[in-house]
């Protein structure tokens, strides 16, 4: 349904957020390149839906179960520049 919601949908907030919610499922189904690709489209498509600085967090946390530290880093480095008052600051900031 969410893959569909994308594909019909102009509206680029529910697209975010749809790609999010994929995002993330498969992040929890460690399905980490398939959470990479559909959160990294979540940012670039909407880069200001509320919920973005929860996006950097997962896309962090899934490069860095791919191995790839210095771009979880470097995610990391940008929710914390763009979005310095996120209730996710905290963890990214000890990870």
């Amino acid at each position: 349904v969410l893959t569909q919601l994308v594909k019909a949908t102009q509206d680029a907030a529910v697209k975010g957020e749809a790609l999010f919610l994929l995002g993330a499922s498969a992040f929890k189904q460690a399905k980490y390149p398939q959470a990479i690709e559909r959160l990294t489209q979540s940012i670039a498509i909407e880069p200001a839906w509320t919920g973005v600085d929860e996006a950097y967090l997962i896309l962090a946390e899934a490069y860095s179960k791919s191995g790839d530290d210095a771009q979880a880093k470097s995610t990391l480095e940008q929710l914390l520049s763009k979005f310095p008052n996120s209730p996710f600051k905290t963890q990214a900031q000890f990870r």
